[in-house]
């Protein structure tokens, strides 16, 4: 900082000095005579405007400081604890320090001020009093301005020091400060990411462990409809095993029936053999026996070994009439017959025979002896059974049949079983059967009822009574409930929805489904039975 030096010389001439200080101009008059005095208060000059520039200039910067001070005070930055006291003890040393060189500035202006009243003194003393007393006045009103200054430019100058002092703190403190930010938003950043990580995993535990459950359900679910099925195959396979039982029973009983069938139709063969002998002893004796007599043909007619008599008018001759007794008697030869002991007088429906009913008779006597059985009825219950030997295999499908698929295919020498009653065409379109033993039982899990019953067929393409078994349906009070798409299924479980409806209705049955409609109703478990069981 520039420093006024004393005068050194005397001025006699009044000079007038106009010294700036701050924007206001002070005059000074004085009369100097002596150039040194001149040339004192010029340097004066020049050191005030040097003066005044540097204030404006420390006040710029101080204005700066401050507001650069006000932007970083202002920042909210986090401060530790102990930094605070650190910036007071600094900022003690440092104000500590600018009040020295405070002090220092002020003891060297005070030389000069006395260096300056020395030089006032002498000037008085030349000049005479009253100058020398209005010089005084001036230069001391210019000293006092300028220590005025010079007091304020020190506390500028060591404010200004103390801000560029705090500031380069505050800005290594800042930088302290981002670093340690920096690092801690990389941080915040690692353990955000780790979190986001950790919410992933969790969110897979929970997703597995939601699966778990899911899949536990699921197998319960399924041991539950396994322990079900289970438990209709051991139904079905039992009833399967009671119906290979009835069906051996049926096949021994129809055994025995065939074989009696047999050995009657073996009797009739030979009675037939010896119908046919006798019908040819018959016709040698007819050519030798003279027509006119009707006692011996009567008498002949009567020894034949079936019983068969015969009735005619006595006009007619034997050789006419013995071919048409033949022809008549052919259809009684059947197996129907529980006896072939007991006669069964004939009827003669006409009593004067043409040439063709004599070749109709010839034709009679070229039929083959083996006579097919007739259908044998079985009582099996409400339906009725009958049994047939097919003597000709037979396949629908070779044939130019609309619909050989509800044909049945045959093969010569094999028992056919036909339950009901066929048409003329030997076709049967009539309701399959009722399916047997309808029970109702509590489900696999609570708030569910199961209906079983046996399948009137165990295969997928089965039939009943002569049509395809398509599934069955089940009724409370004659109102469908549910359908089974099955001609296999045993049983159906009925849902909570379903069991109101149970619950309300009389009467439970099942019907079996097929093209051609449904079965009468089959054996139900009873109104009360269903309240049992469907009770919570």
């Amino acid at each position: 900082m520039p420093s006024s030096e004393p005068p050194s010389g005397e001025s006699s001439a009044a000079t007038s000095i106009y010294i700036s200080l701050r924007g206001k101009s002070v005059p000074v008059s004085r009369k100097s005579s002596c150039p040194e005095t001149e040339e004192k208060v010029k340097r004066l000059r020049r050191k005030n405007t040097e003066l005044a520039v540097i204030a404006k200039r420390l006040e710029d910067r101080a204005r700066k400081l401050q507001e650069a001070n006000l932007k970083v005070v202002n920042a909210p930055l986090p401060v530790k604890p102990g930094a605070v006291e650190q910036y007071k003890r600094a900022f003690a040393r440092q104000r500590a320090r600018d009040l020295a060189q405070h002090a220092d500035t002020l003891l060297s202006k005070d030389k000069e001020i006395a260096a300056l009243q020395q030089e006032c003194r002498r000037l008085e003393a030349r000049t005479g009093l009253g100058k020398v007393q209005h010089t005084h006045t001036r230069v001391h009103t210019q000293i006092l301005q300028l220590c005025c200054l010079l007091s304020v430019i020190p506390l500028t100058l060591s404010f200004s020091l103390q801000s560029q002092v705090e500031n380069e703190e505050l800005r290594e403190e800042l930088s302290a400060v981002s670093a340690q930010h920096s690092s801690v938003l990389e941080e915040n950043q690692k353990l955000r990411a780790k979190l986001e990580n950790l919410e992933q995993v969790l969110k897979h535990m929970r997703e597995v462990a939601e699966r778990r459950q899911q899949l536990e359900l699921e197998h319960e679910q399924a041991l539950a409809i396994l322990k079900f099925k289970q438990d209709e195959i051991k139904r079905l396979q039992r009833a399967q095993l009671f119906a290979k039982r009835e069906h051996e029973g049926v096949v021994q009983m129809l055994e025995v029936r065939v074989r009696e069938l047999e050995d009657k139709c073996r009797n009739q063969s030979e009675q037939f053999g010896l119908l046919s002998q006798e019908l040819d002893k018959f016709r040698q004796q007819a050519s030798k026996i003279d027509l006119s007599a009707p006692s011996l043909l009567s008498h002949s007619l009567s020894q034949l070994p079936n019983g068969i008599g015969l009735t005619g008018d006595t006009g007619l001759s034997r050789p006419e009439r013995s071919p048409a007794t033949k022809h008549r008697e052919l259809p009684s030869l059947s197996l129907k017959s529980t006896s072939t002991s007991s006669p069964s007088p004939p009827k003669s429906e006409t009593t004067h025979l043409s040439p063709k009913s004599v070749d109709t008779a010839s034709e009679v006597e070229e039929l083959d002896i083996d006579v097919s059985p007739a259908p044998v009825s079985v009582s099996r219950g409400p339906a009725k059974l009958q049994v047939f030997i097919a003597r000709y295999s037979y396949n629908p499908y070779d044939g130019p049949n609309d619909n050989p698929e509800v044909e049945l295919p045959l093969t010569a020498g094999e028992y056919i079983y036909v339950y009901g009653d066929m048409d003329d065409d030997g076709f049967y379109e009539g309701p399959p059967d009722a399916p047997l033993d309808v029970q109702l039982e509590h489900g696999p899990s609570p708030g569910i009822a199961q209906i079983s019953w046996l399948p009137v067929t165990i295969d997928a393409a089965g039939t009943s009574n002569g049509v395809r078994v398509t599934g069955y349906t089940i009724y409370a009070d004659k109102k469908k409930v549910l359908e089974v798409s099955s001609p296999t299924a045993g049983s159906a479980l009925i849902g909570p929805s379903q069991i109101q409806t149970l619950q309300a209705a009389r009467e439970i049955t099942v019907r079996t489904m097929s093209p051609n409609g449904e079965s009468n109703a089959g054996s139900n478990p009873g109104h009360a039975a269903c309240h049992q069981l469907l009770e919570p």
